[in-house]
């Protein structure tokens, strides 16, 4: 056996021993989600890591290892959230529509690392949020064509919802026609109503 192969054996044997630390870190995540959960508490706690992430460097021994340990912790606590956040339903994100839909592209902008469920009406969106199914709903609230999403509005009064951000979409409609079509040749536009407007 070579230095190099020693050297890849040394790295086995440590990622052997980092996989059970792994889980029993993760066991250990999922009660403090159960702990969150039960005291109305979010999953993240920025004041905590930024602690977790100074003690920890203190135990460094090569300080030149710093930069590269906090990039490995940062990325570990991220798992953890994301599991927490798995494990509370706090992963998903409603949209109305379907895939490709404005509120889905929202939802892509928003919430990248999100699961993004798809609902038929915006009424189910507000009903997943209320019932935590999902962590947040996306929806259209104005148009700069036609103002105010009536539907939606109305829907606020009714829910025990918050907006929590607003996010500008850029919305583009075509209009598609057979290949040399002029506008003399359409006599009737099949659209959504929201795109005849």
């Amino acid at each position: 056996m070579n230095r190099l192969e020693m050297e890849r054996e040394k790295i086995n044997a440590i990622d052997q021993k980092m996989v059970l630390m792994f889980e029993e870190r993760m066991e250990a995540a999922a009660a403090i989600a159960a702990y969150k959960k039960e005291n109305g508490m979010e999953v993240l706690d920025a004041k905590r890591e930024q602690q977790v992430m100074e003690k920890n460097s203190s135990y460094l021994q090569d300080p030149d290892l710093r930069p590269y340990y906090e990039k490995f912790l940062k990325s570990l606590m991220g798992v953890s959230k994301a599991y927490q956040r798995k494990i509370l339903n706090k992963d998903k994100a409603a949209y109305q529509g379907i895939p490709g839909a404005f509120s889905h592209m929202t939802a892509e902008a928003i919430f990248p690392d999100y699961e993004k469920i798809s609902y038929a009406t915006f009424e189910e969106v507000f009903q997943a949020v209320t019932e935590e199914k999902v962590a947040y709903g996306i929806i259209p609230i104005e148009n700069s064509y036609t103002g105010d999403v009536g539907e939606v509005l109305d829907l606020f009064y009714s829910y025990p919802v918050v907006i929590q951000q607003i996010h500008d979409t850029k919305i583009r409609q075509n209009l598609l026609v057979n290949k040399g079509a002029t506008v003399k040749d359409i006599l009737q536009v099949y659209s959504h109503p929201q795109a005849i407007a």
